[in-house]
């Protein structure tokens, strides 16, 4: 997805291919259909990674970092000649087949489209690394991310890891030139409160990417767009739409989200879309508007 001109280029079926630009970094996001599980044992757990990396060999990206959890998976890559929807969909539907003939059923595994939000700011990579890397213990499955064993953290960390997956070598010397003190000091950097403002706001000019977020078709009922009504919930709180869509917990910038969620069912969008906007279950979404919109 690319903003120009007010005008939402999408990726995904029936939609006009996303631009590709080889050396682009994305920070990607897949979720289970409806919210179920992708996976449901640590075997599966190692198999996706086996199908990840099966997939990186043959498809010209950089995987800097990757995080997956039960019903949902982050990577962090940088994409080369084969475009980004390409290597989601090698990535989704070798998983989709194996997932349905284990269990021997028929439908998605996967929600329709991944979320992706691309990134030039090195410190904006750097909190991309950490919140990527920190799910587990967000959810409260481990104390402490280097605990989880399906992320890149051990890698970074060298805890365990006789066959890296992650390309972690240039990310690692942004906190050091040497292998041990720079892994120390991205340990650390793990452990502390993100810093806010850098994460939500990584770019300011006007071409910034925002998350994947669909323009109403001419047939949608006069339905704003989506990216309009982020502006607008910008322009009343001093938040930028990128930071609304973005993935910081900062209260300021979750009340806002709020804000935008309720104007956006004002406006005529589903609970379904609004959360598919802002990468967020329709239960949360529920949740913003059970809460109300902020004063």
């Amino acid at each position: 997805m690319e903003l120009f001109a007010g005008w939402i280029v999408l990726v995904g079926m029936g939609r006009s291919p996303r631009i590709h630009v080889p050396g682009r970094i994305y920070h990607v996001t897949t979720r289970g259909n409806g919210g179920q599980a992708i996976v449901g044992s640590p075997a599966e757990f190692d198999e996706l990674l086996e199908i990840i990396a099966a997939v990186k060999r043959t498809s010209d990206f950089s995987l800097f970092a990757y995080c997956l959890m039960s019903n949902h998976f982050h990577l962090l890559l940088q994409i080369g000649e084969v475009p980004l929807d390409r290597v989601m969909q090698r990535i989704k539907t070798s998983w989709a087949k194996r997932f349905n003939i284990k269990r021997r059923r028929m439908g998605h595994v996967f929600q329709g489209r991944f979320l992706s939000l691309d990134c030039d700011d090195e410190p904006y990579f750097m909190e991309l690394l950490r919140y990527i890397h920190m799910n587990p213990v967000r959810a409260g499955l481990v104390s402490s991310p280097e605990q989880w064993k399906w992320s890149s953290c051990r890698e970074y960390l060298d805890i365990g890891v006789q066959e890296p997956l992650a390309d972690f070598a240039w990310p690692l010397s942004l906190f050091g030139l040497e292998r041990r003190p720079a892994a120390e000091a991205f340990r650390t950097f793990m452990l502390q409160d993100p810093q806010e403002d850098v994460a939500a706001t990584p770019m300011m000019d006007s071409h910034a990417p925002t998350p994947e977020v669909e323009r109403p078709s001419a047939s949608g009922g006069g339905r704003r767009p989506l990216v309009e009504i982020a502006e607008e919930v910008s322009a009343q709180t001093g938040v930028t739409s990128l930071a609304i869509l973005g993935v910081s917990r900062r209260r300021s910038i979750t009340l806002a989200r709020r804000r935008f969620a309720a104007l956006a069912v004002a406006s005529g969008y589903g609970v379904r879309e609004v959360s598919l906007a802002l990468g967020v279950s329709t239960t949360a979404v529920s949740r913003m508007l059970r809460q109300g919109e902020p004063a």
